[in-house]
């Protein structure tokens, strides 16, 4: 048995901890047992690990490599569950890779798109079968096959993943339509795009009475067509990206392409109005957005760089530096945003810190602090504050 002591919980209070065979067997304070390794936690948090409903493989693209550079860099972030896209279309490929997975300490939930790349309904009933657990597609597609997916998503009882842009009204665009776009005379991306086609989707989830996960959401007007229409259908769920939290346009100054994402940071008033709807309980559940570039994808004119953003790493930090530390939520807040909210839109059990639950918990401490010296990062010599010391699992 191991106890960890001086834990500081969520909700602020001091504990201890006591673990037997990888399951939390007591949550009390002054725990003394014989014969047990003893960690003191000097008033760490204990969180749960994360999970992140947002991620792609590097230059999305599917190899042992990236899977592994993916597992590596998210189980270090404190991540213990990730949903990736994967681009396949044939039974047998997926079911060696869910194969190849099954094994990792990183748990992959695949998502498949509803079309094919030939814009044609993929054998979705089929996919899901040989091991993907969600559906994902733009919005932007025809209606009709709109519908014929969440008829799927309702037949096989899977929640429904869109990305509301619509790509023909925003296909030069590369960064947010600005006073910041206008300045560098680079092509913008209307947000139109994006409050319109959250409009329809919410619309028609709410018809069919669909689990629909919006992702990435970045105006908060798209934020309150979600709250409306959640009034009459609760199981909308709105996405937001730390990074729309934190930063804006200003971040492409100097034709910076590590803030060049998709959808694009979004201005002043619009960053302003995603932390007040965050402290409002409007958003239900925080990205990383991961989907790191190489370099000879980033390192070209603004306008031809690809889209993505390589942080992840440091969201822990992050999110609690400018979201926790600085009062817009508490940690309870965080823990429900990253662990718990996501694992009810996947149907899965959330890590949890009660006694009989898997010991599935990180401890961070919340004073360590350091100057981001990532250099190109749009976090370049911000000062943040937390540091993953341990992981269990």
């Amino acid at each position: 048995m191991t106890v960890i002591k001086n834990i500081k919980l969520p909700n602020e209070e001091i504990t201890d901890i006591a673990i037997k065979d990888g399951t939390i067997e007591k949550i009390e304070t002054n725990i003394s047992l014989p014969n047990t390794k003893t960690i003191d936690a000097n008033l760490s948090y204990a969180l749960p690990l994360m999970i992140d409903l947002n991620i792609t493989l590097r230059d999305n693209t599917l190899s042992i490599k990236n899977l592994d550079e993916l597992e590596q860099r998210a189980l270090s972030a404190g991540f213990s569950t990730v949903v990736t896209n994967v681009y396949i279309e044939e039974k047998t490929s997926l079911e060696l890779l869910v194969k190849e997975l099954k094994n990792r300490e990183l748990n992959f939930i695949l998502k498949v798109d509803g079309l094919n790349h030939e814009a044609r309904l993929n054998n979705i009933s089929i996919l899901l079968k040989a091991g993907a657990k969600v559906i994902f597609e733009n919005s932007d597609i025809s209606t009709n096959n709109i519908r014929r997916l969440i008829q799927y998503a309702l037949m096989h009882k899977t929640p429904l993943f869109v990305f509301c842009q619509n790509r023909a009204l925003n296909d030069a665009g590369v960064m947010n339509e600005a006073d910041m776009s206008f300045e560098l005379g680079l092509p913008g991306m209307l947000k139109i795009g994006e409050i319109s086609e959250v409009a329809k989707m919410a619309s028609m989830s709410e018809y069919y009475k669909t689990p629909t996960l919006f992702q990435t959401i970045s105006t908060i007007q798209s934020i309150q067509n979600i709250q409306n229409t959640k009034k009459n259908f609760k199981d909308l769920f709105t996405e937001v990206s730390i990074h729309h939290l934190l930063k804006t346009d200003d971040s492409c100054r100097d034709f910076n392409t590590s803030a060049k994402i998709n959808p694009p940071l979004r201005g002043k008033e619009q960053q302003l109005s995603l932390l007040k709807a965050l402290s409002d309980g409007k958003i239900d559940t925080l990205t990383s957005l991961f989907s790191p570039q190489s370099i000879t994808n980033k390192d070209l004119p603004f306008e031809k760089a690809e889209f993505g953003i390589d942080e992840i790493e440091e969201f822990l930090p992050l999110a609690y530096t400018f979201l926790v530390k600085s009062g817009i939520i508490s940690m309870e807040k965080l823990v429900e945003l990253t662990s718990k909210n996501p694992a009810k839109i996947l149907n899965i059990e959330e890590n949890s810190l009660e006694v009989g639950k898997s010991a599935k918990f990180l401890l961070f401490n919340p004073n360590i602090s350091k100057t981001y010296s990532k250099k190109n990062s749009i976090y370049f010599n911000d000062k943040i504050f937390g540091e993953i010391t341990t992981k269990i699992s």
